[in-house]
This record gives structure tokens, sequence and C-alpha cells, in this order.
């Protein structure tokens, strides 16, 4: 009788019960392996492999007819040298074919690629004018970063994506949300610019003082009431 093996470490009973019906339906018997090793021994008993195997086992399943992984279509799984010979099958559970995949990878990383230039630039921008309104030589910001005066002018410039870090760290430096420097500030009103561009020039203290000062102001507004 034709067999099938699953080689999975992450099955649930309801999976057994689905994989049993259909292979019952069309001749098969099913064995499982459980803690995701398929002896070399047994290797080459098996029409379909369902799971995630060791790579290397792959060669040993020369009655091999279908490959059915969740990594299909990525590079661990896409050498045809893996496999026993050409006739193999190789899709995910979903059904869809491993050169399928691929191919979408490919597509969804340039789509990606051709839309992180644009962003880099303009992140790159708003660094680069942060840093003005800050009073920051590009050396001060590498110093404050750790890393080299490059890599700010190379930010600055688009030419290269930071890590997630400095750009956390970027915005601690600036007083800067993350969504203002990946996105730009939202326009406010003139009044407020104003203020937030004053605000930003001055030092840490200077910048407590005058926003404890604001405070007060607001709070003599307020009990002044609304004009008549």
């Amino acid at each position: 009788m034709k067999k099938i093996a699953v080689v999975e470490k992450f099955f649930e009973s309801h999976h057994q019960q689905q994989i049993e019906t259909v292979a019952g339906k069309h001749g098969y018997t099913v064995d499982y392996y459980l803690d995701g090793v398929l002896p070399k021994e047994r290797a080459g008993e098996y029409e379909i492999v369902y799971g995630m195997p060791d790579r290397t086992a792959l060669k040993d399943m020369t009655q091999l007819k279908w490959f059915c992984a969740s990594f299909a279509g990525v590079d661990r799984y896409v050498d045809e040298a893996l496999y026993p010979h050409e006739g193999v099958l190789l899709s995910n559970s979903a059904g869809a074919y491993g050169v399928t995949i691929a191919e979408h990878i490919m597509m969804v990383t340039l789509m990606l690629l051709r839309q992180m230039m644009p962003t880099m630039k303009a992140v790159g921008e708003r660094v680069y004018h942060s840093r003005k309104m800050a009073r920051m030589s590009k050396e001060e910001l590498a110093e404050r970063l750790g890393i080299s005066s490059q890599y700010v002018n190379d930010i600055e410039q688009g030419k290269k994506c930071m890590s997630m870090a400095i750009f956390v760290e970027l915005g601690e430096v600036f007083h800067t949300g993350l969504d203002e420097l990946a996105h730009g500030a939202q326009k406010e009103e003139p009044v407020l610019e104003h203020l937030l561009c004053h605000l930003r020039q001055l030092s840490p203290v200077q910048r407590d003082m005058a926003v404890h000062m604001l405070h007060l102001a607001f709070r003599a507004a307020q009990e002044l009431g609304p004009e008549e």
C-alpha cells in the first residue's frame, strides 16, 4: 500500500483525523514521526512526506513524489540538488507550488525595495532638518548615537537604512515622536509651529523651564475665563 510520512513536531489530533480521512480515500496509510525525525532506513518507503524533515534526509526518500512543507519556496528547500529525482512536487499545505511561492517572495521583495528608497530619502531629510533645528553638527549627532559621522551623512541623504535602535535614539535626541520622524509632522496651527520651533532650539534645562512657564501661563489664562 502507498504510504505517507508526517514529520512534524507541532501537530494536533484534528490534523491527524483530517490527514487520515483524505489518505484513506486515496489508498494511503500514514506513519507519524512527531519528534520531527524520519529514520534513514525508512525514508525510501514514502511517496508523500508532510512536514519539516532534515534537508539531508530528502536524498534518501527515493520513492518521494510529493513533498508538502510550510517552508516550500524559500531558500531552505528550493535547491533541486536536495531531492532524489526531478519528479518531486514541492508545495505548502495550502497547495501552492514551491516555485510559485519563490516567485511571489521575490516579487514582494522587489516591491518593498522600490518603496524603500523614497522612504529612506524622506526620513533622511527629516533627520537632517531635525538636526539643524537642534543646532547639532553631524559629528555631535554621531557621538550621541555611537556611530560615525559618515553614517549620519548617509542616513540624511537616504543612502543607508538605520537600525530600529538608532531610529529610537534619534527620537530621544531630537525630542520627536517616532511617527513624526517616519511620516512627518501633521500640519499644526502657525502659532503652535512657531512655538515648537523655539522649544526645539532650547537646551533640555531651558526647555523644561519654558514648559513650566507655559503651564503657569495656561493656568492663568484659564482662571481669567473666556473673553467677553
